[in-house]
Parts: C-alpha cells; sequence; structure tokens
C-alpha cells in the first residue's frame, strides 16, 4: 500500500481516502495542484491483459479535451513503481449514488422525485458532453455519481470504466464487470463494443433505479412521458433505443416539462445528502448483506438479460456468468407485501359468509378481537416471561354480546342503511300530500307515539292492520293490508327519485367518458404532431454541415435566454416553424416590443417558409421595466404550427433596433439548430438583475486539429456550454435597496 511518502507517476501522494471495485484512492499533490486524487488501481485488476494498454494509449488521449461541470477531470495516468495510476480532480466530500439507494431501500422508501430528477438531469448531461466529445463512459453505475455537500453531481471512473469495458470487449474476462450488474447493455453483455448507445442502457437504468428503488425490467409507475423515455432508453433493440446522450437529454428535458416535474436545486441535494452524512440514511455493510439475504429468501421471477455475476444489493460476485435473480413486480418480502398478506389471511374466514361480507375492517383477526388483544402484545408478554422482566398488563377490551362483530359493516347493515336513505327521499314528497285535504276521520282515535306502525303477522303470515288504531277497524278482519293512497303516492315519489338520480347519473358517466375519448384523441394528435415535428427537425439538422448547440447557465438560475437574431432590418437565420417564435424587438431611448410568429404568418409551401415582421417602437422609455420573461403566447397560436424551418424579415420604425429570440430559461436551455463555427450572441435576464451577456464566437467552435487549417474545414464542437453570474440591479432613485 503506497505511503504519504511514495511518488507516482510524478504525484506525492497522501491518506487513504477508500477503497473501490477499481482499488484504493489517496490524495495527491503534484504538477503545481494539490486538489487532486489518486487511484491505485487494484493489482490483480492491473495485471489483466488489456487493461493498462486501452487506458494509457486509447483512453487517456481522448479524455484531454473532455470538460464539463458534472465529470470528474482526468489528470493523468502512468505505470510507475509496479502500480498503475489514474489521476483525477478531487471531489469534495461526498457520498455515492449508490450509498443514498441502499439506504433509500433499508428504510422502505424510495428517493425524492425532485431529488432523482436533478441527479439524472446532471449525470445525463455529462454523459451527452461525452458522447458529443466521442468518448463512452462504458460504465455508468451509482458507485460513479457522486452527491458533494454543496449538492454539486458528479460522474467519475471515466478513465478506468471505459479502460475495463473495453478491454472485457477485447477478451479480457467478463468478470472484471461484475460490479455493473443490472447496468450493463444486453449487446454488451453478450460481447459486443461498448458505444453511446449502451451508455444510454446505463442511463436509463439509474433513473429506473432512482424511481423505484429496484432494477429493471419492470415499470416505474410514474409520470406517462418519463415512462415512456426511460423504458426507450432500456430498449434491448438497438434500433429503438436513444442512439446516444445526447438525444436523452432533449427528450429528458421535454419529459420532465411535459410531465411538470419539479427539479431540485443544489441547495436541497445538499441538504438531502447532509441528512444521508448526518446518519439518518447511513446503512452498514452488514445491514446491506442483511437486506441482500432477505431479498434472495424467495423464489422471484429472474430476468431475461446477461448477468455477469455480481449482487447488486451486497456488491459481492456470484461468479463468472452466474445469475443474480432480480424481482420483477413482485413485493414479496417487503412490508406492504406482509401487511397485505395479513389483511388477505384475515378476510378470508369472512368470505364464506355471504350474508355479512364485510365492507371494511379495522381491527385484527377474530381470535385477536375475540381474546381482546393482538399477537404483538402476545409475543411481547412471552418474550418478558423468558428475560424475567416484568409484564405490563394490557387494558381489556370492551365486553360486547356474543356473536357480536367488533367494528363491522355487513350487507345486512348496509341495506338498512340504504333503506332509511330511501325513506328519507321519500320524506321530500310527502310535502305535496299533506297539502291535500285529508279525508274526516269517523273519531278522534289516539295514534302511536312511532311514526311507523308496527304491522303484526296474523295465522299463515298474513299482515294484520290493527295495528293502526287503538280502536276496533271494519276492516280488522280482512287478511290483506287495504291500500293507502298516501303510501302508493310515497313508493311513486321514491321511484321518481330513483330514477332521476340513475339517470342523471348516466349522464354523468356519459360526459366523463366523452370528455376521456377527446382528450385521449387531443393527446394522441399532439404527440403525432411533436413526433413529426422531431424527425423534421432531426432530418434537416442532418442536413446541416457543422450542426452545433449552445447550452448557458446561470447563478441565480430561472433567467429568460434570448438570442440576437440582427438589426432591423433583418432577415435571420433559419428558424423552427413547428414552435411559436417569441420576438423581442429593442432600441435605445424607445421602448420595446415583445411579437410573435404564429402559424399563420408563414408563407410558402413545402417545408421552407418566409414570415414578416413589422413593428413600431413608442419613442421614450417604458412606464414599467420590461419582464424578462414575455408572457404565454395564447393556445390559439399554435394551431395549424407544421415542421420545418423558415426565415423571418423583421422591419421597425425606427430602424435599427436589436431583434431578440426567446430560445429557453436557465438552467434547462439547450438551444439546437445553430451551425457551429459562426458567431453568436445571448442575452440572459432576470427580474431584479442587470443583464448578462454570452458572445460565442466563431473560433470557440474549434475542436483540436491543426490549428492551421481553416475553421470551415477544422473539426468542431457539437456543443458549448456557457454559465453567467447575474448581478443586482442598483435600487431606483429614491427606492431603498434590499433588505440584508
Amino acid at each position: 500500500m503506497p505511503t504519504a511518502e511514495r511518488k507516482r507517476a510524478g504525484f506525492a501522494l497522501g491518506e487513504r481516502v477508500g477503497a473501490g471495485m477499481y482499488g484504493e484512492t489517496f490524495r495527491a499533490t503534484g504538477g503545481g495542484r494539490a486538489d487532486l486524487e489518486a487511484l491505485v488501481v487494484d493489482a490483480q485488476l492491473a495485471a489483466t491483459p488489456g487493461v493498462e494498454v486501452v487506458l494509457l494509449d486509447e483512453v487517456m488521449p481522448a479524455l484531454r479535451s473532455l470538460h464539463h461541470r458534472a465529470i470528474v477531470g482526468t489528470v493523468g495516468a502512468a505505470r510507475d513503481g509496479g502500480d498503475l495510476v489514474v489521476v483525477t480532480a478531487a471531489v469534495p466530500p461526498h457520498v455515492t449514488l449508490h450509498e443514498l439507494l441502499v439506504a433509500a431501500r433499508a428504510r422502505g422508501v424510495k428517493l425524492p422525485q425532485e431529488i432523482a430528477a436533478a441527479i439524472a438531469r446532471a449525470v445525463i448531461d455529462a454523459a451527452a458532453t461525452a458522447h458529443a466529445a466521442e468518448v463512452v463512459h462504458g460504465a455508468i453505475h451509482p458507485r460513479s455519481v457522486l452527491i458533494d455537500v454543496d449538492g454539486n453531481v458528479w460522474l467519475a471512473d471515466f478513465a478506468i470504466g471505459c479502460a475495463v469495458a473495453y478491454a472485457v470487449w477485447r477478451g479480457a474476462p467478463a468478470e472484471l464487470t461484475r460490479g455493473l450488474t443490472g447496468y450493463v447493455a444486453p449487446e454488451v453483455g453478450l460481447g459486443e463494443e461498448p458505444t453511446p448507445a449502451s451508455d444510454v442502457y446505463a442511463l436509463g437504468a439509474l433513473v429506473f433505479a432512482m424511481l423505484t428503488g429496484e432494477l429493471p425490467p419492470g415499470s416505474l409507475h410514474t409520470s406517462p412521458a418519463v415512462e415512456r423515455l426511460v423504458q426507450r432508453a432500456l430498449d434491448a433493440e438497438l434500433a429503438r433505443r436513444f442512439t446516444s446522450a445526447v438525444e436523452l437529454q432533449e427528450n429528458f428535458a421535454e419529459a420532465l416539462e411535459d410531465d411538470r416535474w419539479y427539479t431540485a436545486t443544489t441547495a436541497e441535494l445538499a441538504r438531502h445528502v447532509a441528512r444521508h452524512r448526518a446518519g439518518g440514511d447511513a446503512v452498514d455493510a452488514a445491514t446491506e448483506d442483511l437486506l441482500a439475504s432477505l431479498a434472495a429468501a424467495s423464489d422471484p421471477p429472474t430476468r431475461g438479460a446477461v448477468d455477469l455475476g455480481f449482487d447488486e444489493s451486497t456488491g459481492a460476485g456470484t461468479g463468472v456468468g452466474g445469475s443474480a435473480s432480480r424481482r420483477v413486480g413482485d413485493a414479496s418480502g417487503s412490508l406492504d407485501a406482509l401487511i397485505e398478506d395479513l389483511d388477505a389471511s384475515l378476510d378470508a374466514p369472512h368470505a364464506k359468509d355471504d350474508e355479512d361480507e364485510p365492507l371494511t375492517e379495522v381491527d385484527g383477526s377474530r381470535q385477536a378481537l375475540q381474546r381482546g388483544r393482538d399477537p404483538i402484545s402476545e409475543m411481547l408478554e412471552i418474550e418478558r416471561a423468558q428475560t424475567g422482566e416484568p409484564v405490563v398488563p394490557e387494558p381489556a377490551a370492551p365486553e360486547r354480546k356474543s356473536g357480536e362483530r367488533a367494528r363491522r359493516i355487513g350487507r345486512t347493515t348496509a341495506a338498512n342503511a340504504a333503506a332509511a336513505a330511501i325513506d328519507s327521499l321519500d320524506a321530500l314528497g310527502d310535502d305535496d300530500a299533506d297539502a291535500a285535504p285529508a279525508a274526516p276521520a269517523e273519531k278522534p282515535a289516539a295514534r302511536p307515539a312511532a311514526k311507523t306502525p308496527a304491522v303484526a303477522r296474523t295465522g299463515a303470515g298474513a299482515p294484520s292492520a290493527a295495528g293502526w288504531s287503538g280502536a276496533a277497524d271494519p276492516a280488522a278482519g280482512l287478511d290483506v293490508e287495504p291500500p293507502s293512497l298516501r303510501g302508493g303516492k310515497k313508493s311513486l315519489t321514491g321511484l321518481v327519485w330513483l330514477v332521476l338520480v340513475l339517470a342523471a347519473g348516466a349522464g354523468l358517466v356519459w360526459v366523463i367518458l366523452d370528455l376521456r375519448a377527446k382528450n385521449a384523441e387531443t393527446e394522441r394528435k399532439d404527440r403525432e404532431a411533436k413526433e413529426e415535428a422531431a424527425r423534421e427537425t432531426e432530418r434537416l439538422k442532418a442536413l446541416q454541415e457543422d450542426p452545433g448547440a449552445v447550452r448557458v447557465t446561470s447563478t441565480p438560475d430561472l433567467a429568460a435566454v434570448w438570442l440576437l437574431l440582427g438589426r432591423t432590418p433583418t432577415d435571420t437565420f433559419p428558424l423552427p416553424t413547428a414552435n411559436v417564435l417569441e420576438l423581442r424587438v429593442e432600441l435605445d431611448g424607445h421602448t420595446s416590443v415583445d411579437t410573435i410568429v404564429a402559424a399563420k404568418d408563414w408563407t410558402g409551401a413545402g417545408k421552407v417558409k418566409e414570415a414578416k415582421v413589422a413593428v413600431t417602437l413608442p419613442p421614450g422609455a417604458p412606464a414599467t421595466p420590461v419582464p424578462a420573461m414575455p408572457p404565454e403566447p395564447p393556445a390559439e397560436a399554435r394551431r395549424g404550427l407544421s415542421p420545418g424551418y423558415g426565415v423571418v424579415h423583421v422591419e421597425s420604425t425606427p430602424k435599427g433596433a436589436a431583434v431578440w429570440l426567446l430560445v429557453g430559461q436557465t438552467n434547462t436551455m439547450q438551444y439546437d439548430g445553430l451551425e457551429a463555427g459562426r458567431d453568436y450572441e445571448f442575452k440572459v435576464v432576470k427580474d431584479g438583475y442587470l443583464p448578462g451577456y454570452v458572445h460565442i464566437k466563431a473560433e470557440d467552435w474549434r475542436s483540436g486539429g491543426d490549428p492551421q487549417l481553416p475553421l470551415a474545414a477544422a473539426p468542431k464542437h457539437a456543443m458549448l456550454e456557457r454559465d453567467v453570474e447575474l448581478v443586482e440591479a442598483p435600487p431606483a432613485p429614491g427606492k431603498p435597496g434590499k433588505p440584508r
């Protein structure tokens, strides 16, 4: 083991930070930097044929130009003193996503949805940057995802993970990837080359694990757009899976927006990590092993995917080609499943009772109710008796009559309640009956106090009318009760009310079904239109010589991002016609004007269209500041939009005004459809802050290669990222500033 005095690959190794599946990590200094860590690769892994060659000769040259705020940067790698060392940037105190998942599973909960969304977005962004630079991670796993105390998410193990994945593809033992079980794409498990699409599978499994607490396959039981996206990322057929994290990144952002998911901020992530580090979610290795043994006690269905012989719960290998079976849609062994099994066993004795089948069950089993105590109390009493602890008597259950069922509602009781409800409806019709003149009685005989007469049965069960009056009744000798006009009217009124209620219910059901059908049809059309627009956009982007994208973030976030299109009169570069375009025309000394380009504004046939916009700018400053984000365009403006690209011709009075296009909101803003190798200017605006600007120069797109090569022929970045620090606006004259 290296000591503090040892040097490896020109770096001084300090204290040991920890150990993982690839080896031991130490603090390191060197090259003028003190914020480094050195991974001393496990000796057996380093000696595996192919690992060192792939790492030093192929992976490291590709990683030198890979930079992203969520990627743990690789500084260097070398074989020195018998050790294979990988030096990376140090990450502040952190936890791994694997630790968060294990802790959540131990507590019987899942990661909060907003926490999972924030982690997934950061990891997908990091992978998208790597794929745009033609770098495949090859070993994405919860252990390679780090969340530091400040709430920043990091994707680690780029160098060693990629080296191991490619070494296995070239013939190294498959057990080297045993720690990646569940996150290895099916085609990679079958011996094919790792690709960006295999990273997409791992990312899909990562999101699946965060939202369900389990490994795929299965259903997430979440919102529809996110469900569809994850299932597509996990598709075993490469033709249906996202081709790279770049494509996944765009679709993931749209899915979160469509399903209206909230994404946690870095501060909220930091609080979540702080709770874990404080011990609230801590789980030791023994607990992980116990959970794994409990999960393996049953015989669940097994996955159809290739298993590389590693148990996710314990981190223990099962041998090359072993099968670590995973549960698919089976909750056996969980607390919820145990409760469901108990409920089923309690209800089973009553299933034979057709007369009083329970509608609600609150208490425990019949035996427990008859004893007046629960099984847990008996177990505690037995344990106290064995250990000698005093037994604390429990309060006796209240006495009840023999045969009485505690706190149960049977069918008979429900029928009586229904009859009482119908009588209350009949009472509403009695008002009309009482208004009619009653027939005079022969004598004012006293009636019983009860409102409903008790009809006695005589003979063979025929009803007797003697109970209607205390005096002798001429009809007392009849076997059938005389018909009552008032009673018939009550029954008729109740029947009318029943028919009205049923008719109203049927009408309501019809309305609901009709609305569902209309909503489903609308959703289908919107989905088809969006898919067609996406396909057309991708087709047109493919026609560009050097397609580019720009991602802008800001501190604070939730700021509007505007792209400068030119100064009037101007013709814009081709803009997508599948969306409503929101323009802002500005000129110093004049009030800005916001306008939109809707479907009705486009002219021309086919996929190439043209729109004309003319605005007049009022002189003078506006009475109130222009909001950073304009109002949402009306719904009718989206009707009739079709995929394609078009040029917008903008004129203004007076001329020379700047024309800005709203392209998004930080920190989710990424604008595609640009041409790499051109100048662009973005303005970042947030209410209460001074505007921030991002200037993209043509040379910024150059991605290595011969510097003497003309930019048009040089390789270019597929995406550029910029971050803006906004400054609070000074208070207006005569107004106090913000309290501090």
